[in-house]
């Protein structure tokens, strides 16, 4: 999907007013390359579609509701920044801050990616191999964040090369230092919070999982709320990262009872 996304804005993509292209290729992308992995999933499985009863499908919904509710307020987290520094600082300071938040997601991005490789894996390796499947976790988060670390001091040492890229002028690449470091500091707990995350699920902890979600992202949204008047970007990137913190903390206090009590045993 990516690979057809990256042709599609590389060869027709080509003036300023093209950029409505933009998102209509990406799911174009998307459609092509996932209807395609469907067509193989089924092809090789043998799987085939039946009908399904309306009590059914409610009685999952109803089942599953507070969890796929979490990972919306999840979505809206991560997009209320960019929404709320339009709102309150206006939408070209909005756009300053898109910027940084393209480094986030990128961030976000790449560690989800790799995490979830790993996620099947230490599913097994939990449910009958316990005593091996902390060493696993260990391992591959250690070098997650080891990577994501290195990554965030090449990063500062070209932080004004990156900021260049994204157009900003010399007086806005100046005044942004502030915000550039906690970008980097949010970007750097990541793995350990994606890492947490996994351990929740794996120990089957998703009531605790979702109430932390609840909680944490509405107070993210308030925290913006009442600061992004008096600090600006700043104030919302400190309110990003003090949650990416609050996840990583309670993600592993509530799991490591069940998880990393297996290392005494």
């Amino acid at each position: 999907s990516k690979i057809i996304y990256l042709v599609l804005v590389l060869s027709l993509v080509t003036s300023v007013g093209d950029y409505l292209l933009v998102n209509p290729f990406w799911a174009l992308a998307n459609f092509i390359a996932f209807t395609a992995g469907y067509y193989f999933i089924f092809k090789r499985l043998k799987l085939r579609f039946i009908p399904s009863s309306l009590s059914r499908i409610f009685q999952t919904l109803q089942e599953d509701f507070s969890f796929t509710l979490s990972q919306l307020l999840l979505c809206l987290r991560q997009i209320a920044p960019q929404v709320l520094s339009g709102y309150f600082l206006g939408w070209h300071t909005a756009g300053i801050y898109k910027i940084f938040d393209q480094l986030i997601s990128l961030a976000r991005s790449m560690n989800q990616v790799y995490f979830k490789f790993f996620l099947p894996k230490l599913s097994h390796k939990f449910s009958f191999e316990k005593s091996k499947s902390l060493v696993f976790w260990k391992q591959y988060s250690l070098l997650a964040f080891v990577g994501t670390l290195l990554a965030c001091l090449l990063a500062l040492c070209l932080k004004t090369e990156i900021l260049n890229f994204f157009k900003l002028s010399p007086s806005q690449i100046l005044s942004s230092g502030d915000l550039y470091l906690i970008t980097l500091a949010a970007i750097a707990i990541m793995p350990i919070t994606i890492a947490g995350e996994q351990l929740m699920i794996v120990c089957d902890l998703l009531k605790t999982y979702t109430k932390i979600i609840y909680i944490i992202s509405v107070a993210t949204v308030l925290g913006i709320i009442f600061t992004a008047s008096a600090f600006g970007l700043e104030g919302i990137a400190a309110i990003v990262l003090i949650a990416e913190i609050l996840f990583a903390i309670l993600y592993i206090s509530y799991s490591q009872h069940k998880f990393f009590s297996i290392e005494s045993k």
